[in-house]
């Protein structure tokens, strides 16, 4: 059963979408979530690495299954919530829509996989999603993190970037965006970073939406990223 958007009552596993109206149908089919070890040429790499609360899980082999959003918003194309801000049911509507994988319905949790160290119970999961990050890692000039706090439990990345940036030059930029309350999270970058890419690295104490305000004002509205 297909589902149409809705800004009812709030679950607790709910998404929060911007205020802007968008054509979601379009940007959602530019998206490759990476889950296959095969990439789909043209489109957008999202390597989500701690899962998706638009992926439900194969019953038999545990393999990601993501609900598209271009699936959800379907009905409805564009959308625009009077009131600006609206809550999307996802993850309490896996199992309506009607997902299936090995001709069996996908479970009905989300595929959510903890910061930790340990990720071995989640592993047939996103282990494509890891591999693929590791890869775009390696060829990255630029580097732009939002609202990800690094936590002291989520060695996994930090191995993850050791890893994807080995052998690598110097990144031009890394820019990291978080409200940072307690001044804990920019030392975690620095340590993370080293001396060698000081020079390189941003901190701006600032939410997503300001993140992306940023962003736009000065990548697109003027040159500011050194050129290797």
């Amino acid at each position: 059963m297909r589902t149409r958007p809705q800004t009812g009552a709030l679950s607790s596993r709910s998404t929060t979408i911007s205020p802007l109206t968008t054509r979601f149908t379009s940007i959602a089919l530019g998206v490759d979530y990476c889950l296959d070890a095969q990439r789909l040429g043209g489109r957008i790499p999202l390597l989500k690495l701690h899962g998706s609360l638009n992926w439900g899980a194969c019953a038999q082999c545990k393999q990601a299954v993501p609900w598209h959003l271009a699936e959800y918003f379907r009905p409805v194309g564009s959308w625009a919530p009077d009131d600006r801000r609206a809550r999307l049911r996802l993850a309490s509507q896996l199992a309506e829509f009607g997902l299936k994988h090995c001709n069996q319905p996908i479970c009905a949790e989300p595929v959510l996989v903890p910061p930790r160290w340990n990720k071995a119970d989640h592993s047939e999961r996103p282990g494509n999603v890891w591999k693929a990050a590791a890869a775009e890692l390696s060829t990255a000039e630029n580097v732009f993190v939002m609202g990800y706090s690094l936590p002291e439990t989520d060695s996994f990345f930090r191995f993850l970037f050791a890893l994807g940036a080995a052998g690598k030059p110097l990144i031009n930029a890394f820019w990291v965006f978080d409200p940072d309350p307690y001044d804990t999270v920019q030392p975690r970058y620095e340590k993370l970073l080293g001396v060698a890419a000081k020079a390189r690295f941003r901190f701006e104490k600032q939410p997503f939406n300001a993140a992306v305000a940023t962003l736009n004002s000065e990548l697109f509205g003027s040159e500011v990223l050194p050129h290797s």
